[in-house]
């Protein structure tokens, strides 16, 4: 399907700029990151030594900020490219870091209703009330609160990772363990991850503050 998409976007080009020729086939195979691993190192061109000084090399270069991890990701697949040599295109699946686990309390048996907790203090301060939502398929700075899946699932996700140990790491069985609920509890902004993103002040500076600390000491207190 990739591969299709990359033929239609040749064609594309190809007519924008008046090229004769202006049909292409790609023909090719998709891996994933462990079997294109898999693939590499049983060739007589791997070393194992030789591959572990290299991922030394660009730890070094990351560590004193000449690289960032999408580029030493790249050096990595271009590295191991070099020892395939394949002879046909090949398109290589993987995760670059960093990867945020989702998160969601609906798999916890909760005590306490927060949204009514939180709304009856902004009530009684302000006349407001605040809405509960979901966002960004749980991702956020509490992702690593909980694992809401497959320990196993997780394990073989950081196999897709070329990082994964040295320069990138999240410690999914102590996670598992820990299996704590979260609340995020922010104030109100618009255009999340972006150049016009904002916030309104009075709820970072003032409100936001206030309800986090009223909501902490009444779940302390019971």
């Amino acid at each position: 399907e990739q591969l299709e998409i990359i033929s239609k976007g040749f064609k594309i080009y190809s007519k924008n700029i008046n090229l004769i020729k202006n049909d292409i086939y790609l023909s090719g195979k998709v891996m994933l990151f462990d079997e294109f691993y898999r693939e590499v190192s049983s060739k007589a061109e791997f070393d194992i030594d030789k591959y572990m000084d290299y991922m030394k090399s660009l730890l070094k270069e990351y560590e004193e900020d000449n690289m960032d991890l999408i580029e030493v990701n790249n050096r990595v697949i271009e590295y191991l490219l070099n020892i395939l040599n394949p002879s046909e295109l090949i398109m290589i699946v993987g995760i670059a870091p960093p990867l945020y686990p989702g998160v969601s309390n609906l798999d916890f048996e909760l005590d306490v209703d927060y949204k009514e907790l939180i709304n009856g203090y902004t009530r009684n301060m302000w006349n407001q009330e605040y809405d509960s939502e979901y966002y960004f398929n749980g991702i956020s700075d509490l992702s690593f609160s909980s694992l809401n899946y497959d320990l196993k699932e997780a394990e073989r996700s950081s196999k897709q990772m070329p990082l994964w140990g040295d320069f990138y790491y999240i410690p999914f069985e102590d996670i598992n363990e820990v299996q704590m609920p979260s609340i995020n509890i922010g104030p109100w902004g618009k255009d999340l991850h972006k150049i016009s993103e904002r916030v309104f002040l009075e709820d970072l500076f003032d409100r936001t503050p206030k309800i986090i600390d009223y909501v902490v000491r009444k779940i302390l207190n019971n």
